[in-house]
């Protein structure tokens, strides 16, 4: 497999009425180059999607990043002392809880449902942001409210907002 790479670009995408909706196309490159599959295969589109454990968005990333999610929960809750097992636990559920498998067609459209959807209140549009490891994917209303929001992150949105004549 070729190095790994990180997930840069953006873009601000329509979720029809069944939940289908696009992963930008500069994203969906690294997702596929991060498969150790034959790129554009079925296997390549494969991704993970997730509830992010901080902030009411969600996250997209491939299957080594998953491994490498849970394998790093496992190891800061092995770190901590009997007493704080409960944390432990939880921390290893955390890295895999409401994660689940998705698979996109060759013009980068998949169904988001279910309860990544949900946490992430996404409605009539999301905004993929590449984030490094992984690719947030954020309810655009949601990202202008939050307060834990960077200021470059939320000048973004309102710039794809604006660009696209959208108004919330």
């Amino acid at each position: 497999m070729a190095e790994r790479g990180n997930y840069f670009g953006n873009g601000l995408q329509l979720v029809d009425d069944k939940g289908r909706v696009a992963i930008p196309a500069t994203l969906r490159a690294t997702l596929e180059r991060n498969c150790n599959a034959e790129p554009g295969s079925k296997i390549a589109r494969q991704f993970i999607i997730s509830a992010h454990s901080r902030a009411p968005c969600i996250l997209a990333y491939d299957f080594d990043q998953g491994e490498a999610r849970v394998r790093e929960a496992e190891a800061r809750a092995a770190a901590l002392s009997e007493d704080r097992a409960v944390d432990a636990d939880n921390m290893i559920r955390d890295a895999a809880m409401g994660a689940d498998y998705y698979q996109y067609d060759s013009s980068g459209r998949f169904i988001l449902s279910g309860f990544p959807r949900f946490h992430a209140n996404i409605g009539k549009h999301a905004l993929f942001v590449g984030a490094g490891k992984e690719i947030e994917i954020w309810d655009p209303a949601t990202l202008l409210s939050y307060d834990g929001a960077s200021p470059r992150l939320v000048s973004l949105c309102k710039f794809l907002l604006a660009e696209k004549g959208i108004a919330l």
